[in-house]
């Protein structure tokens, strides 16, 4: 696993497959990262399979689909935020607009060729590996922890120290509360948390915070 941080916004993209192969998956391009993730993978020898979302919100998704049709390869994100692929506009507040509109040059972002969404109880075995995605609304309606083995990845549901912001278009203090009493408990204590921003933390320093 390998990671880079992309854009103004400090977004967490990571780089996923087994060891000795040739594939990976790439977990939250986020926006205006395409040339550094490209870099990335020719530097690591490794060629993507799938485009990972964690929730839909811009700053993880915005390249999504610049990334994937690049590669023709499909985007996974759970279909309770696959329409903020295309109207990134719809997850923020009306004071977010005009920022949102220098960053994209509109309102609205072009769809990826292929879309996939997350399967309850169904694991993705990509790039030699199996994820898991785990439901864990709260953040978005569709945010999902990817979890491989002993690896974590987050998004902004859960970082070191703290919980994903609620006060958002989408966000619910109720869903979050019910993620960390039924979705939380499922992840071992010595599992390492790779957020969507930050440092990375395993489950037993989250509880104990």
């Amino acid at each position: 696993m390998e990671s880079v941080t992309v854009s103004s916004w400090e977004t967490n993209s990571y780089f996923l497959g087994a060891d000795f192969g040739d594939e990976c998956v790439v977990i939250d391009p986020g926006i205006t990262g395409f040339k550094k993730i490209s870099a990335k993978l020719q530097k690591m020898n490794r060629k993507p399979v799938a485009v990972l979302c964690t929730h839909g919100h811009i700053d993880h998704i915005g390249d999504a689909a610049i990334l994937a049709d690049h590669y023709q390869i499909p985007v996974y994100i759970h279909s309770e935020d696959q329409h903020l692929l295309t109207k990134p506009a719809d997850a923020f507040p009306p004071q977010y607009l005009p920022m949102l509109v220098e960053l994209m040059g509109g309102v609205e972002l072009s769809p990826p060729n292929q879309v996939r969404n997350y399967s309850a109880n169904q694991s993705l075995e990509l790039a030699g590996v199996t994820i898991e995605p785990l439901f864990a609304p709260g953040h978005t309606p569709g945010s999902t922890l990817l979890k491989c083995a002993d690896l974590v990845f987050t998004g902004d549901v859960l970082f070191a120290g703290s919980i994903g912001r609620m006060d958002l278009p989408g966000g619910s203090e109720v869903k979050m509360r019910e993620t960390i009493k039924t979705v939380f408990p499922k992840i071992a204590d010595e599992a390492k948390l790779l957020p969507g921003h930050g440092p990375a933390s395993t489950m037993a320093q989250e509880w104990a915070t």
